[in-house]
Parts: structure tokens; sequence; C-alpha cells
């Protein structure tokens, strides 16, 4: 990935509101550029959630993402609004560690436009390398995973 001139201009207006100083510049938007960003297990967390449930969330937004054919923010939001619906969290506390999974920190730049911008074959990476980090799933855990699925989506394509 490298810093193409389209990219930084869809980049540049998601970073600017949150910049108090240039310096914040590389900070706030290294994980753009980067192939793989540093995760702390213990950053992953989702308020009210274990870890096995986590993970199962996790899952089941990778299995929607793959199913978004127009990979753009606006999608990516419905299909968060409806991960926090079906799980009954608020949108805020389920986007959360996602942003850390993306962005490699708390706060970064907005959530779904960054994914649009790193796309769904780098996002859907991040998300599983989450997943790795927090130790991964078994095949049992795997298979109750896709049973929750099936409940909420129906038959997984």
């Amino acid at each position: 990935m490298g810093a193409q001139p389209e990219r930084l201009e869809r980049i540049i207006p998601l970073a600017q509101p949150r910049l108090e100083t240039l310096s914040d510049w590389g900070y706030l938007t290294a994980f753009y550029f980067a192939d793989a960003i540093p995760l702390q297990p213990d950053e992953l967390r989702l308020k009210g959630k274990t870890r096995e449930e986590l993970l199962a969330i996790v899952q089941i937004a990778i299995w929607r993402l793959e199913q978004v054919r127009n990979f753009t923010g606006s999608a990516l939001e419905e299909v968060f609004r409806d991960l926090s619906e079906k799980f009954g969290l608020k949108l805020r506390d389920l986007t959360r560690p996602f942003y850390v999974a993306i962005a490699g920190a708390e706060a970064s730049t907005p959530l779904f436009q960054s994914m649009e911008i790193l796309g769904s074959d780098i996002s859907r990476m991040r998300l599983r390398r989450a997943i790795e980090a927090m130790g991964g799933i078994s095949s049992k855990q795997t298979k109750e995973v896709e049973k929750l699925y099936q409940f909420h989506y129906g038959a997984k394509d």
C-alpha cells in the first residue's frame, strides 16, 4: 500500500478534524499504509461480552462483510447497525473493538470510511488477525458461531 494521491485525497478530510498538530498525522493515519498493524489482545474487548462472544461477533461480521458488494462507508454502516441490533449492543460499543482491529487504536478516523479506503480484502484480513490475536476460534466454536449466524441471518452462503 502506498501513498497514492487519490488515496491521500480520501484520507485527508477524515484525518484533518482530528489533528491537533501536524505531528499527529503519522499516528492517526499509519494504519492506512501498513500491511499489518500491531494488536494488543487486551485492547480487543467488547463491553458486557466475553472473549468468546466477541470472537463470534467478529467472525459473523467477517461473513457479513464478505456479502457486501458495494464496499462503501454507508453499506458498512448498515452492516454494523444490523449487527448491533441483532446482538443488542449500542453501535458505539460494538465498533470499539473493530477500531482496534482495523486501525490498531480505539480512536481513529471514522471506521466505516476507513474500511472503505482500505478495501474489503484488507479490512477482512485485519479482522481475521484480530481473531488470531484473541486466541482464535476452535472448530467446535466455529460450529457454534455458524449456528448463531444461521439464527440471525439464515443459511450461511
